[in-house]
């Protein structure tokens, strides 16, 4: 099972930083995995919930794949219940055995806890590779914030995830993806927690996906040749090269 003490190693590789939990069965890499192979990663879904506050109803939570025009999936249609400025949790987990996908978001009352299920297979020879965030938001004052984040692998303790607390889009930046989130060895199941909020002032056009956040989930070989443990001893190395220099 997984500890609570969280970082044992960091190092930084380009952009990104190797993190390995203290009796973690994975460790992962925020950022740029520089050395790594990723030109086979791919989008297995997109969990998203969105603000949507227009006249008719429509899905608040949903499940997309990537370049279809529907959702595979979604938590049903109702009218928006958002509040400005206040925060709701979500949930997002996945076994890689099964498929089996599960959104959950505690929606402010009267909706409560909506929940979106689905199945997504990896392809042929795929491991889940990683994710990331991604948050929207559209008009003057306004912004999305993605807060809290917090993961859990192959069934272990929920635990911040090192070097990236929050995602939010406000002002000019519309769209904001967050850094990558790389997984160094095979996982079989993850859980993803946190909190949504989104701002808006009076008057803001609050119709369809111009308030959004969403969870990435991503699939292929990732595995580097090397090994983290060796990317991690090379940038040490060099390190030191370059101090005798």
């Amino acid at each position: 099972m997984k500890k609570s003490t969280t970082t044992v190693m960091m190092s930084l590789i380009g952009t990104g930083a190797i993190f390995a939990a203290s009796g973690a069965e994975a460790s992962y890499i925020v950022g740029d995995p520089g050395a790594y192979d990723t030109s086979g990663i791919s989008t297995l879904f997109e969990a998203r919930t969105r603000l949507d506050a227009g006249n008719s109803q429509t899905w608040k939570n949903a499940f997309w794949r990537s370049g279809e025009q529907q959702p595979a999936a979604t938590g049903g249609n109702f009218s928006s219940p958002w509040v400005s400025g206040q925060a709701q949790s979500f949930e997002l987990t996945y076994h890689a055995g099964t498929g089996m996908a599960v959104w959950t978001v505690d929606m402010p009352g009267p909706i409560g806890p909506n929940m979106t299920m689905s199945s997504f297979q990896l392809g042929p020879d795929n491991l889940l590779a990683g994710f990331r965030f991604s948050a929207r938001s559209e008009g003057n004052g306004s912004s999305t914030l993605l807060d809290g984040l917090e993961l859990s692998i192959d069934g272990g303790a929920y635990e911040a995830i090192q070097g990236l607390g929050s995602v939010e889009s406000s002002g000019p930046d519309v769209f904001v993806d967050s850094d990558s989130v790389f997984f160094t060895e095979e996982i079989s199941s993850l859980s993803i927690r946190g909190s949504v909020t989104f701002d808006w002032l009076d008057g803001t056009n609050l119709q369809g996906d111009r308030f959004r956040g969403s969870i990435r989930l991503m699939e292929g070989q990732l595995i580097p040749g090397p090994g983290a443990l060796a990317l991690f001893g090379s940038a040490l190395l060099c390190g030191a090269r370059r101090r005798r220099a």
